[in-house]
């Protein structure tokens, strides 16, 4: 039986839902970091602590995955070390099996402000991009190489800059 109450509430108009904020992980490949991954850690938490960290320890012979645990981050070991490249492969794999729609890839040895997260963050969500690039050569930043890497770097960015048709000014990040 349909009462005049079920008709009023097909006519509802009901506003869309709030946005969800995206599922974002946080990956973090690391050979050997032991002196180092605490504070990295330490200072992700610090300034975005509820984003899920994961820390891919790419057979590290030292006390990498221990610290890293002791910091309440996910860890996937690797069996014996792969390389960079396959490190951030199995982070980027699990990002995607557990349905993360942002991941932000950050260096173990602390080059990487995590102060900064949050501006990568925002330019993701502000423009839906597919990638966002950190700089360690744009503001206040400082950062010195010897004069062959920073050629390369010079190369890759116009290179880069060309292809994507923006100004890439540092496609070494790995932030």
């Amino acid at each position: 039986m349909v009462t005049p109450e079920d008709d009023r509430a097909e006519s509802v108009s009901y506003p869309e839902p709030l946005p969800q904020a995206p599922k974002t992980l946080i990956i973090i490949p690391a050979y050997n970091e032991g002196k180092n991954i605490g504070a990295v850690l330490n200072g992700i938490q610090k300034h975005i602590p509820d984003i899920p960290i994961l820390v891919i320890n790419d057979g590290s012979s030292d006390n990498t995955e221990t610290i890293a645990q002791q910091h309440n981050a996910k860890v996937i070991s690797l069996p014996c070390n792969s390389g960079y490249g396959v490190a951030l492969q199995t982070g980027f794999l699990y990002a995607v099996k557990n349905n993360y729609s942002i991941v932000v890839q950050m260096d173990s040895d602390g080059q990487h402000d995590p102060a900064n997260i949050a501006v990568l963050l925002e330019e993701a969500q502000k423009d839906d991009c597919d990638v966002v690039i950190g700089s360690r050569f744009i503001g206040k930043a400082h950062y010195k190489t010897s004069f062959a890497r920073h050629a390369g770097m010079l190369l890759f960015g116009t290179i880069a800059s060309i292809i994507c048709r923006q100004k890439v000014t540092d496609p070494t990040s790995g932030f």
